[in-house]
């Protein structure tokens, strides 16, 4: 799934209030941008806000990384922050396979309604791959 169809997706969610459609799925989220824009920080603001409703659970803090600062030790500090949060994350209970399929039903059903041409990942289709690494 790119990134236009995730930002389409998590305009969906909020749309259509789809509040628990992601319970306990777990993101993080660095956010890279330049204030001098502004549209600065709309999109990660947006997949938060969106992720959240959804019940899906935020692993650390959004990162704001901007391009007009010193963008990359701001990326850098973020990834050095998050790493032990995502050791805590993955060494908790998973979501059960009730909520992944739930999830990944929503996501289906929502990028089918606005990309015709979105297809899930079952290998036996030729069309686009769609994935979301679950933590």
């Amino acid at each position: 799934m790119g990134c236009y169809i995730f930002r389409q997706f998590c305009d969906e969610l909020i749309e259509q209030n789809r509040e628990n459609s992601l319970k306990n799925i777990k993101f993080a989220l660095l956010g890279l941008g330049d204030s001098s824009y502004t549209t600065f920080f709309d999109n990660p603001t947006t997949i938060d806000k969106a992720m959240i409703l959804a019940g899906a659970k935020r692993v650390g803090t959004v990162g704001k990384a901007d391009a007009s600062g010193d963008q990359l030790a701001i990326i850098a500090k973020w990834i050095d922050d998050i790493w032990p949060l995502l050791k805590q994350a993955i060494s908790e209970k998973p979501p059960c396979d009730d909520d992944l399929a739930n999830a990944q039903s929503i996501t289906q059903e929502i990028c089918n309604s606005f990309a015709a041409d979105f297809e899930d990942s079952d290998s036996s289709k030729n069309g686009q791959m769609s994935s979301f690494i679950y933590v």
